[in-house]
Order: structure tokens, then C-alpha cells, then sequence
């Protein structure tokens, strides 16, 4: 089983993928807007920090109510697959409509 397959198997609960779908692209954001010499609508660093912390508290949330661990404790290489992972499932999602 590949990286995203498991990953995918790992995300199962409508609540979860939910959670996923915001958290994820929040932290991506977050992240980018941390570093970035940037400073949008004069937002700080540590507002940027914040984001990343609520788009985590998103994810862990999601799993609590999945009933599982979170994949990336057992292989960190889901970090670069995840979003991944999101950009094709919005993507498929967006092409139903």
C-alpha cells in the first residue's frame, strides 16, 4: 500500500475529511505566510503561527473523532503527500458538481 492509498484508508469519517479539507490548506498558508517577508492586511508572524496551530488542532481533532493516529507519527512523509491528497480530492469534488 503506497503513501496515499494509506493515507486515504486512514481518512474515512465525513467529519474527518471535513476537517482535513480546512485544516490542511490552512496550514499550508500559515506556513508560507510565516516566512514570507510578506506581511498581508499587517498581519504578524505570530498570527501566521496561530494559523498553523489551529489548522494542526483541525487535524488532530479529526482523528480523535475518527478513532485513529494520525499517519504521519508512523511515516512524516505524509507532511509533502497531504496536500497532495486535498488538491485531488477538491479537485474530483469540484469536477462532480
Amino acid at each position: 500500500m503506497n503513501v496515499l492509498e494509506r493515507y486515504e484508508d486512514s481518512h474515512q469519517h465525513p467529519l474527518n475529511r471535513s476537517l482535513h479539507a480546512i485544516g490542511i490548506p490552512l496550514i499550508a498558508v500559515s506556513a508560507i505566510g510565516a516566512i514570507s517577508p510578506w506581511r498581508p492586511f499587517g498581519w504578524r508572524r505570530s498570527t501566521f503561527v496561530a494559523g498553523m496551530a489551529a489548522g494542526w488542532g483541525l487535524l488532530f481533532a479529526g482523528h480523535y473523532i475518527e478513532g485513529n493516529r494520525p499517519v504521519v507519527f508512523s511515516d512524516p512523509s505524509v507532511l509533502i503527500s497531504a496536500p497532495g491528497w486535498w488538491a485531488r480530492r477538491t479537485i474530483r469534488a469540484c469536477l462532480r458538481r
